[in-house]
C-alpha cells in the first residue's frame, strides 16, 4: 500500500501549486477557492484551456450528500457553488 501511495503522489504531485501570498501578507490563510484547469497542447504546440472549474466545493459528505433512511433521501448538509467554463462552447466556427 505504501509503495502505490509513493507511486501515485509522485506524479500527482509535479500537478499541484503552493499557495503563496506574501506580498499580500496573507501567506498563512489559504483561501476556500478551488480551481481545476485542464490544458493541453494542439498540433502547433500552442496550450488551449479544454475546461476550468472555479469552486468551492469539498470531496465530503456533507458538501456531495449522503443517502439516508434504507436509501430512500438524500441529505446535503452543505450546498457548494462552482463555476465551469468550457471555451469550446464558444467558439465561431
Amino acid at each position: 500500500m505504501r509503495q502505490s501511495y509513493v507511486k501515485n503522489h509522485t506524479w500527482f504531485d509535479s500537478y499541484l501549486y503552493d499557495w503563496k501570498s506574501r506580498n499580500a501578507g496573507r501567506q498563512h490563510i489559504m483561501p476556500h477557492i478551488k480551481t481545476y484547469t485542464r490544458v493541453y497542447q494542439d498540433t502547433d504546440g500552442k496550450p488551449s484551456v479544454v475546461w476550468h472549474l472555479l469552486t468551492s466545493s469539498n470531496l465530503s459528505r456533507a458538501a456531495w450528500g449522503e443517502y439516508q433512511i434504507n436509501e430512500t433521501q438524500l441529505y446535503i448538509k452543505s450546498f457548494e457553488l462552482g463555476v465551469f467554463f468550457c471555451p469550446s462552447l464558444w467558439e465561431v466556427i
